[in-house]
């Protein structure tokens, strides 16, 4: 195992995971991935300081499980065996939750900036929900935690995120002292947002981001009355286009566009269903070819893979569409009997035709005595 010279860059990479709590977990990164990002100017302190030169952080930061990402760490580690009173060092100087200004942007993005002028940029206001994907970029010397609906994320050295889900991005900004690490400052920022679908069907009320103010409200390109400019009840189904401004300044906004779509598809019968029994088959059509027919089948439930129905018994069937709306419905097909299958009455007809004729035939041919 190498010995490492450079005790600064040691400091670098162990105070990231001080503070980002997660001295516990080293040990385990082969078993356990974590959801943890690097700027790159972060890294680049660190791992340039062990190997000399700029290194490829594409492939160093792929993934928390990486086997060279976890020597290190193990190895940089091993230089600090008092992690308690590394922690209590440099936590004295965090400076949680600071307040932020906002400025807007050209590109249409929000600048956030701390109080010792670092900054980052990001495409959606802190608390937003939006349908489109969130981006932030930070300045400098960042490492930060994310959540997605109150769990640990799989994401890994990404700072762009798609899937919907809630998030919370707890971010570490660095400022350290070219030669002494007990004048590291480190200030700790939230940014959380919620992704949504283009199309929803659960939404019910939006709320306005942290600092703003909803200033407009339409649905299907018509403007809506609203009474509240924090939140807004949303009413039927449509395209929505809400817009905020922010309260401070007046000079930043920012906007949430997608469709509510509460309404059940539905099935068509090739006969009347519901009044009670009928004979079968049965043939039902989807009205969008995008929805999805489940079928319960005595106690048994698939994914339908034909339109037609035909054994005898009950059935459920369950439309979905695409966002989630359902509509059930039930029947039953009667069980019916056929004494004599139709090819044996016919054989039977035939044969007592036959029968019959010889019968006649015989008859004329008898003679009286």
């Amino acid at each position: 195992m190498r010995k490492y010279k450079h005790v600064k860059a040691a400091l670098w990479l162990a105070a990231m995971f001080a503070f980002l709590g997660i001295f516990p977990m080293i040990p385990k990164m082969r078993e356990t991935a974590y959801a943890v990002s690097f700027s790159e100017e972060l890294l680049e302190k660190a791992f340039e300081e062990e190997f000399g030169n700029p290194q490829d952080f594409d492939t160093v930061q792929e993934d928390y499980e990486n086997e060279d990402l976890h020597e290190l760490t193990q190895q940089y580690l091993e230089l600090f065996q008092d992690k308690d009173f590394l922690v209590e060092t440099f936590n004295e100087d965090v400076i949680e939750k600071p307040k932020l200004e906002m400025q807007m942007m050209d590109n249409d993005k929000i600048r956030y900036y701390l109080p010792n002028g670092e900054f980052y940029n990001v495409t959606v206001p802190n608390g937003a929900i939006t349908s489109n994907p969130v981006k932030i970029e930070p300045s400098s010397q960042v490492a930060a935690i994310v959540t997605k609906d109150g769990e640990s994320s799989s994401i890994f050295n990404s700072w762009t995120y798609t899937e919907p889900g809630t998030y919370q991005v707890k971010m570490l900004f660095y400022s350290i002292g070219s030669d002494n690490y007990e004048k590291v400052q480190v200030y700790e920022v939230h940014h959380y947002f919620t992704i949504i679908g283009n199309t929803v069907n659960q939404i019910g009320a939006v709320s306005a981001p942290e600092g703003f103010e909803i200033i407009s409200v339409k649905k299907d390109n018509v403007k809506q009355t609203f009474s509240n400019p924090k939140i807004h009840f949303l009413e039927g189904d449509g395209i929505f286009e809400i817009r905020y401004r922010d309260i401070e300044t007046g000079t930043i906004y920012s906007q949430t566009t997608f469709e509510r779509d509460t309404i059940a598809p539905f099935l068509e019968f090739s006969t009347d269903i519901f009044d009670g029994p009928v004979k079968g088959p049965v043939e039902f059509y989807i009205a969008d070819p995008e929805d999805k027919v489940y079928i319960a089948y005595n106690g048994n439930s698939a994914l339908a893979r034909s339109n037609h129905l035909s054994s005898a018994g009950k059935y459920s069937l369950k439309v979905v569409d695409q966002v989630g709306n359902s509509r059930m419905y039930s029947l039953e097909i009667r069980q019916t009997y056929r004494i004599f299958e139709t090819k044996t009455i016919i054989l039977a007809l035939i044969f007592l035709l036959v029968v019959g004729a010889q019968a006649y035939l015989l008859r004329k041919d008898i003679k009286v005595i």
